[in-house]
This record gives structure tokens, sequence and C-alpha cells, in this order.
């Protein structure tokens, strides 16, 4: 075995995923605990969580690590979708300790779920979720882009479920752009922060393409509010272009 094939061994081990979904962990709440929060938007989310139904959060993949401190929001079990790479192993593992349970899978074409091993089960436990009354975590560009772009999926999953869905950013004034395909923003600890929800985005009457087109629109629109608006509150430079993908 090449000692670049033993690298790729190790880092992809039980071990080496452990210990790295510990450090996000670790960070996260770091930043979460020496950040001044400002949180705007408290109302929609409190007026979807009193009302009793699933409602399904929303917020872009590169705006990810800081969204599983909501778990502490509401007494509903959250779920989060997370995909069946190396990647969603790490992430599954970081966000359990934050009680958020994982789905893992795949729902970007609820239609073509069920030729995928991954996609059926995935779709089914969301359906589930939503049904019951939980709330679903999604970025809607994920798990591979493109950034800030809105697929299919969480419209079609909001239309089978009519379950609503919550437009949430944030922004910190410290932090820095890396250079992955979604330009993740690492916030940094000791700075100013602002979360922001938008107004729910009630589900697609039918699942014609232009209902589908006109919440995938509509939602687009509301998450880059939603960021652009946490930006500004947070002080931080501004980072909402729409041209915001990879270098």
């Amino acid at each position: 075995m090449s000692l670049r094939a033993f690298s790729k061994k190790i880092l992809k081990s039980d071990f080496a995923i452990g210990l790295t979904s510990g450090a996000i962990a670790a960070y996260i709440r770091l930043v979460w605990r020496t950040t001044r929060w400002t949180i705007d938007g408290r109302d929609h989310f409190d007026a979807l969580d009193a009302h009793g139904g699933g409602f399904i959060l929303a917020f872009w993949h590169q705006r990810l690590l800081m969204l599983p401190r909501l778990r502490d929001e509401s007494d509903r079990a959250f779920y989060m979708l997370i995909s069946t790479h190396t990647d969603g192993d790490i992430i599954a593992r970081a966000v359990e300790g934050f009680g958020v349970r994982f789905v893992r899978g795949s729902a970007a074409n609820p239609k073509k779920a069920f030729k995928s091993k991954s996609g059926a089960p995935a779709l089914a436990q969301l359906i589930a979720a939503l049904e019951k009354g939980d709330v679903v975590g999604m970025t809607p560009d994920g798990p591979r882009g493109p950034s800030r772009k809105v697929q299919a999926g969480i419209v079609r999953l909001s239309h089978m479920t009519g379950a609503p869905i919550l437009p949430i950013s944030y922004a910190t004034s410290g932090g820095r752009r890396l250079k992955s395909w979604d330009r993740f923003w690492l916030a940094t600890p000791f700075s100013r922060g602002a979360l922001v929800a938008g107004a729910p985005i009630s589900p697609p009457a039918n699942t014609d393409p232009s209902a589908i087109d006109g919440a995938k629109a509509a939602l687009a629109a509301a998450l880059d509010e939603a960021t652009a608006r946490a930006e500004a509150l947070a002080g931080a430079r501004q980072l909402s272009s729409r041209h915001d993908g990879p270098a």
C-alpha cells in the first residue's frame, strides 16, 4: 500500500472521524459561548414551534456551523439531513453532541429518491419526522452544490408533508471564508454575531414546474436576505453576494 493510500485510509478511520467531530463540536461551543449574539426574527421560530406541526429549517451549506445550537431553542426532536460521504460521518458525530438526530442520505429529488439505496430510507424518515411534528434541518444547496442554489428536494418535501420552510442564517464579525465549494464561513470566537430567521415559506400548492420553481426562488431570496441581515447586525464584512461561489 502506498503512503498516499495509507494516509487516506487513516483519515477515514473511525478514530480520525471521532477525533475530528469532537474537535468541531468543541469549537462550535467555544464560538457560541464567546460571541455576543443578536437574535432577529425569533417570533417566526416561536410561532411555528407553538403551532405544533412539523417544519423545515433551511440554511445555506456555508452557514451550517452554528445551527446545531438551535436544538436548545425547542423541546421538539430535531433531525438533520446529512450526506452518506465521509464528511457526513464527521458532521453526524459532531451534531450528536447537541442532541440533534441525523438522517443519512439525500433528498435532492424525492421523485427519484426511491431509485437510490440511501435516498429512499432518508426520505421516509424525513416524512415521518415532519408528520410527527418534529423539526428537520436541511441545506437546500448541499451536499455538493452549486453553492447557494436551491435544489427541488426541499420544496417537494414541503409539499408532500405540508410543512412550512423557515429560512435561517447567521453571521459573525470575525471569521474567514474557506476555499471550499460552498465558501464555508468559519466563525471565530470572541466576535459579535447575529442569528436571523425570515418569514416562513408555505408549501407549494402543487408540483407543477412553475410552482416548484417559484418556491425555490422564494426560498433562495429569503435565505440571501436573512444572510445579509445577519451580516449587517453583526457588523460583518458583506459576503452575501449571489456570486458567492468558489474562488
